[in-house]
Order: C-alpha cells, then structure tokens, then sequence
C-alpha cells in the first residue's frame, strides 16, 4: 500500500512538472528562432509555476525588451525569483542591476551578497566583480588579499579584466607579494585578449626590463597597439621616449607586429 502510494506521488509530481518543461523547452527554441513573442508565451506559465531557468528568461527578455516593452523593474523581479532558487547567471544579474540601481534601489552591499552567491558557483564573471568590490571596498570592507583570491579565480578562466587587476595587485604589492614577474604575465595574458591599458603596462615593464628580460620591440608594439586605442596625450610621449634606444630595423619589426597582431578569444 505505502509502496503503491509513494508511485502515484512521484507520477503526479511528473505529470505537472512536464507541462512546465516542455513549456521550458518551446520557449527556449522560440528564443533561439528569435520569436519573442512565442518565447513570452511558453516561458510565463512556466515562471509563475516556479521554474527558475523560465524566470531568467523572462528577466533577460524584461531586461533587453524582448518581445516586451523594456521594464528593469520586472526584470530584477524575476532575476530574484530564478536568484533564490539558486539560478546562477540570474544571480549575476540581480547582482549588476542592484549594483547599477537599475529597476530596484541601489545597494552595494546586497549587490555584494548576490555576487558572492555566483561567485561562489563558479560565475567567472562575478568572480571578477567580486575581486572589484573587495579592492574598492564597495559593499564589503576593503580587503586586496579577499580581491587577489577572486580576481584569481577569474583570470585563470581567461578573464581579461581580473587579469589586468591581479597584474596590477602583484606590480603594487597589494594583497600579494610584490612580484613585478607575476605582474608582467598577468599583465601579457589581458594583453593578449586585447585590453588597452594590460597593452599599456605590459608595454613598460617589457621596454624597461621589469620582471623579466628587456623587449624593446615586444614592449613597442604593446605600446602601439594601446595608443591607437588610446591616444592619450600623457602616454604619447612612452614611444618616443623608448624608441630612442632603438635601431630602425627594430623599428620597422616591432610595428610588423603590431600591424599583423590579432586578439586572444576568450575561452
């Protein structure tokens, strides 16, 4: 008997929950056509029963106005639903738009907290916000040792923002030990992925022979590629200044480079 009536409870719990994934499922191939409005329509039903991957996709569509008119309100709402229910990228995103004050109050401190809960799934990308908040001391007490953890945790996914800022880290000595060699890696792996001011800094510490050997050619072409996206007047003067210690055909090979580099994709 108790065997018998534990079989019609898992059959009823699989009979209502296979409207809402196929419902799911329809939605999500509507999304993928670019049929909004048919997406809007498999996705809602779903939502309003709890299903959490249907209450970030309505988020997203709230959020990017899809299919509906642009709302942040509604879409923070149903990134929270999805967020408590353990959604990850709902999180993230609950975690950007409290940040921004975007559809809810502003709030360093919950956008923190919600960071933190994608973070700590793995979310790359809160990771790295993460390293942010604690290096700003945005939400949270300032803490470089807790910012190098994070920005860590990102850049060896390929992050190219907290590859740069955990570079940054090891050049000051903030959180880490002071490691100009650490520096000019993490530094040339954010280069590398096309981040101006990595291409800056890798740049320097290159032309000057800084945590590692001196490149004069390497260190002109990061500079150059930095400058044409940055032509900042107070940066101008880098190129001069290290090109007088080259010969022409140095030169002539280090805006080959330049010319012929292309960016890393990401992972």
């Amino acid at each position: 008997m108790a065997l018998c009536l534990l079989s019609l409870l898992i059959l009823a719990f699989v009979c209502a929950a296979s409207p809402v994934l196929a419902g799911f499922q329809e939605g999500r191939a509507a999304y993928r056509a670019q049929d909004f409005a048919k997406a809007l329509e498999e996705f809602r039903p779903a939502a309003e029963r709890g299903h959490a991957a249907s209450q970030y996709f309505l988020g997203m569509m709230h959020r990017r106005g899809q299919g509906v008119r642009k709302d942040f309100a509604q879409a923070a709402q149903w990134y929270r639903k999805a967020g408590e229910q353990g959604h990850v990228r709902a999180q993230y995103w609950l975690a950007l738009m409290i940040r921004r004050g975007q559809g809810v109050k502003k709030d360093l401190a919950e956008a923190f907290e919600w960071y933190g809960k994608a973070a700590d799934k793995g979310h790359t990308a809160a990771q790295a916000f993460l390293g942010y908040m604690h290096a700003q001391g945005l939400g949270t007490k300032r803490d470089f040792a807790e910012a190098a953890r994070w920005y860590r945790k990102a850049a060896e996914k390929g992050h190219g923002a907290a590859q740069n800022n955990l570079g940054y880290l090891y050049d000051i000595g903030k959180g880490v030990g002071q490691n100009e060699s650490e520096a000019r890696k993490w530094y040339l792996k954010a280069a590398e992925r096309g981040l101006p001011m990595s291409q800056r800094n890798v740049g320097i510490l290159l032309s000057e022979g800084r945590g590692g050997p001196e490149d004069l050619v390497e260190g002109h072409k990061w500079l150059s590629l930095y400058l044409a996206k940055r032509p900042k007047e107070e940066d101008v003067w880098l190129l001069d200044h290290y090109e007088q210690r080259m010969t022409y055909a140095q030169i002539a090979e280090a805006k080959e480079r330049a010319k012929n580099w292309r960016p890393k994709r990401s992972r």
